[in-house]
């Protein structure tokens, strides 16, 4: 049973199968983790301990199972998604318990204006990809300021700026792009700036 395809295995354990559902849990367990720990600066800024997304995300593993359309693609992506998703709900809980104050945090990966599966670069139509956790940002009315300011960034800031996206540390950005890591601290607090000021 090791070898079988996640829909296999989703399809098993629709059907009550435990052996599948343990395989498919622990095959996903490590990745997931490994998801997680790519966010570890967001969770820390706003005081969310990486195993408490853990813990809770994979409480809840079994309604992504369950909700989980083979036809909309593989489900790594899907799941990837659904992480994506669980954790801006958990910043947005936290932050509206009163817990973190983001009126003016800007972050690289995190969803616009409540709407999860848009952020900041969507709207402007780019590859890149960064985004505002405070949703204190309309599209509308930001998107010629963004794509104004996205079109005067070195080709060294978009790459920070995209490897930051991926979840890339400072340092591994740092030597990716061949520079010291606290530069690219210093981009990235610069683009930062640019964008919570338009």
């Amino acid at each position: 049973m090791d070898e079988c395809s996640d829909d296999l295995l989703i399809s098993l354990v629709r059907e009550d199968n435990k052996e599948a559902y343990n395989l498919l849990f622990d095959r996903y367990k490590k990745i997931v983790l490994k998801w997680i720990n790519n966010k570890k600066g967001l969770l820390r800024f706003n005081k969310i301990e990486v195993e408490d997304i853990f813990n809770d995300f994979l409480s809840v593993f079994d309604n992504y199972i369950d909700e989980y359309d083979s036809n909309l693609g593989r489900f790594i992506s899907y799941l990837k998604v659904c992480l994506d998703r669980f954790i801006i709900k958990k910043i947005r809980s936290e932050n509206s318990n009163g817990k973190k104050a983001l009126a003016s945090a800007l972050s690289l990966d995190a969803s616009l204006n409540g709407l999860d599966d848009i952020n900041y670069l969507d709207t402007v139509e780019s590859k890149y990809i960064i985004s505002d956790v405070s949703g204190n940002y309309d599209v509308a009315d930001k998107s010629d300021s963004i794509k104004e300011i996205l079109s005067k960034l070195s080709n060294e800031e978009l790459k920070i700026i995209t490897l930051k996206s991926e979840g890339k540390s400072y340092k591994e950005i740092g030597e990716i792009v061949g520079i010291p890591f606290k530069r690219v601290d210093y981009v990235i607090y610069k683009i930062r700036k640019k964008l919570t000021n338009c």
